[in-house]
């Protein structure tokens, strides 16, 4: 007998003593097809927990309920370990041979529970041995269990056999001889990164925006096949067809670079909905699925009832064919994970019907009043390495949050096609030709309008977790979310960017900070390369400027080339500055050599009339936070724009290492800024995550004359402004709603309020 299973199967064998369970896979171990982790054994677990297999061996018949009762303790125990075992490996989704005679439905009963919980495939082995043969066998045993003993165990397993099928079981499998090989399927969900991938979002049957997207990647058509001179392959999210003009030409164009190893594509709700259809199967169309039927009807007109059956066979099977997620390797290591609508990191790697459907529906938690899906933020859990690329639910622009990304930008709806890049992690879209679906039920249109409202006062009173894309953050206080709300509601703008506190690093309560006590800090993270700014105690602001008036208006609402704030939400009145600032960088050509729509800048100002500030970073340009950047970069920028501007200065820096002398930096200072207060110790790059830890972005030291020894603004706190400052950012650049920029800065001031309270 040859079984094959797939990967992380549990396979349950289901026999006698003396039936050949063990022996056989021994034999499969010597034969390496299997190896010994597969194998979880009762008598295995019994000599771990114990050191024996508890054998009921010939005792004085007054000493017989003695070793019953031990045989009966033994086994439990090793039973629990069994089902550990079993429950650890189907969480990793490793493969599992049960050995054990699971004689009894209620203990195969609870394997097939750790199956279902865990989301594995499970089967069943049935050994079918003559009575007489396992009499023979058990006379050569070192200790025999008796004629009576495999009797009774004999008729119990003819009673088990008719019951396997219903119980569970994916399959059952008879064994009624010796011989038996066992095949473990590799995943079939797997992608090597190779030389490259392009994600792209959801098409909507939009074929004209797609050619342009490849194109606009470097894919070249040849021999009717588009290819990349690189080698990159295409990668789709699902939902390719529906809504749009040209379903069928888009889905004979995947099914076709599909079949010459070229592309991959996920399941979807769409595609396995119209996967039905093809199918000959009675479902309801409509959401756009109509359009593919009208497609079809149009398509046997031209083509007859012969081709068009054919063709709606081969599309059919290409969309049954499609996996719920893949999971792109690097070197034999999960890198990433595609996937339609989400996935939990418990379902990643695995298959089950519940799976299946959360992959193509999200997280659906009910409908709203106008039947539309109440969906969770399931992207809220995801704590694991890989990036999860996803789409589904139309975005504006690339959404990121907790390490995942949604690419579905609504082209069928008049946004755009969106096509993510790996190994890059860069985006690239294409704008849509048209509105192909019109304005009812048209998430693009409903987000827009979005936007510009922002949530009631009674929005801002709860608790609040606020999920970012670097670290996880706990519940900010909902009484200081309400107090913040309450100093910030009357601010001109609620497009606010709140830079963090600066804290000092950890040191005795009774000494002040010093250079050393920084780089203690970083250095026991791993950091080794660092830039020292000296600083003077100066208001933080942030500057918005627009490329022109009209974009400004698109992005905060209001026709204006920049505005200036403080921490507080306050705006400068500095229309002036405001607009020799733009001068200055159109002079520069700053809009057009970086390819953005705007720009924001983080600095500190030193005078109001006339205006001077120094740039500390280059926060954002358009669709893009420039958290990715190294401090060289910022500096090399500010001096750029410092560079005979009226405004403008760039930071005075100095760059070292761990390997030298803290010495030469505190020289440095005192020979060229001994008049500052202080200095700030950063590491080169601005966002450094250790082992999905953030570490602070800068730590500030106090010359002595200027130092305090008591403690200074809370490091936790101001930790967690700065992922929230970042947050704000991200949802900024992505054009989210002005409630998700503004909770941000709501926030950073409600923390501000708890450790001013502390």
């Amino acid at each position: 007998m040859k079984i094959s299973l797939k990967q992380g199967t549990i396979l349950v064998c289901v026999g006698t003593s003396s039936s050949g369970k063990t022996t056989r896979l021994q034999a499969l171990l010597e034969q390496h097809e299997l190896t010994a982790a597969h194998i979880v054994s009762a008598d295995a677990c019994r000599l771990l927990v114990a050191g024996t297999t508890a054998e009921q061996t010939l005792v004085a018949p007054d000493h017989a309920h003695i070793q019953a009762e031990r045989y009966h303790q033994i086994s439990h125990a090793a039973f629990r370990l069994m089902h550990t075992l079993i429950e650890t490996r189907a969480s990793l989704n490793e493969t599992t041979i049960v050995d054990a005679t699971h004689l009894h439905a209620q203990h195969r009963k609870k394997i097939i529970a750790i199956a279902k919980r865990f989301h594995v495939p499970i089967e069943a082995l049935y050994f079918d041995v003559p009575l007489q043969t396992l009499y023979e066998r058990d006379a050569t045993r070192a200790i025999p269990r008796g004629k009576a003993r495999l009797s009774a165990q004999w008729e119990q397993l003819q009673l088990q056999r008719p019951l396997l099928a219903k119980e569970g079981f994916g399959a059952v499998h008879v064994l009624t001889d010796d011989t038996l090989h066992i095949t473990i399927e590799p995943p079939r969900n797997r992608i090597a990164l190779g030389n490259g991938l392009d994600i792209i979002g959801d098409i909507h049957g939009c074929y004209d925006e797609f050619i342009a997207l490849i194109t606009k990647l470097g894919y070249q058509q040849h021999d009717g096949l588009y290819t990349h001179p690189k080698g990159r392959k295409l990668v789709s999210v699902g939902d390719i067809m529906s809504r749009g003009p040209h379903s069928i030409r888009t889905m004979q164009f995947w099914h076709k670079h599909i079949e010459a190893g070229l592309a991959y594509m996920t399941d979807s709700n769409h595609g396995y909905k119209i996967a039905r259809w093809l199918s000959g199967n009675a479902v309801k169309l409509h959401h756009g699925d109509e359009c593919v039927e009208a497609e079809f009807v149009r398509y046997e007109q031209q083509h007859g009832a012969k081709q068009t059956a054919a063709l709606k066979q081969q599309l059919a099977l290409m969309l049954h064919d499609a996996p719920s997620h893949y999971i792109v390797e690097q070197s034999g290591l999960p890198v990433a994970v595609v996937t339609h609508a989400g996935i939990y990191d418990r379902f990643i790697g695995k298959q089950s019907k519940r799976i299946a459907d959360f992959c193509r529906y999200g997280d659906v938690q009910g409908e709203d009043e106008r039947g539309k899906p109440i969906r969770g933020a399931w992207y809220e859990q995801h704590a694991t390495l890989p990036l999860i690329i996803w789409g589904h639910e139309p975005k504006l622009q690339p959404f990121y949050a907790q390490n995942t990304v949604n690419i579905d930008q609504g082209v069928v709806f008049g946004g755009q096609l969106t096509a993510f890049c790996l190994p890059e992690k860069t985006t690239v879209c294409v704008a849509a030709y048209k509105n192909y679906a019109g304005t009812d039920d048209n998430p693009i249109i409903e987000a827009k309008e979005a936007r510009r409202t922002l949530a009631d006062d009674a929005y801002f009173h709860d608790t609040r977790t606020i999920t970012n894309t670097l670290a996880p953050i706990a519940p900010v206080d909902g009484t200081a979310m309400f107090h913040a709300h309450e100093q910030l509601r009357h601010a001109p703008t609620k497009q606010l960017f709140v830079a963090p506190h600066v804290c000092e690093p950890p040191r005795h309560p009774d000494k002040h900070a010093t250079i050393s006590d920084a780089l203690r800090y970083y250095e026991k993270h791993g950091v080794s390369s660092f830039v020292a700014i000296p600083y003077e105690t100066k208001r933080r602001v942030t500057l918005f400027l627009a490329k022109d008036t009209h974009i400004a208006k698109h992005i905060v609402y209001e026709e204006t080339l920049g505005f200036l704030t403080k921490r507080s939400g306050e705006v400068l009145q500095a229309d002036d500055a405001i607009q020799q600032l733009h001068a200055e960088l159109v002079a520069k050509q700053y809009f057009t050599n970086f390819q953005t729509d705007f720009v924001v800048i983080d600095a500190y100002i030193h005078e109001e009339m006339p205006l001077r500030m120094t740039i500390v970073h280059i926060l954002a340009h358009s669709g893009h936070v420039h958290i990715d950047k190294p401090h060289t970069w910022h500096i090399d920028m500010a001096q750029f724009l410092a560079t005979n501007s009226r405004y403008f200065t760039a930071p005075d820096a100095y760059f070292f290492s761990s390997s030298d002398d803290v010495q030469d930096v505190e020289n440095w200072l005192a020979t060229h800024h001994a008049t500052k207060q202080g200095v700030v110790i950063k590491p080169l790059q601005i966002v450094t995550q250790k082992r999905q830890k953030v570490l602070h972005y800068a730590l500030r030291i106090p010359f002595a004359t200027h130092a305090q020894t008591n403690e200074s603004f809370p490091m936790r706190i101001a930790l967690e402004q700065f992922l929230l400052g970042i947050e704000g950012l991200q949802r900024f650049v992505q054009h989210e709603g002005i409630t998700r920029v503004y909770e941000c800065a709501v926030a950073i001031h409600a923390l501000e309020h708890i450790a001013q309270s502390h």
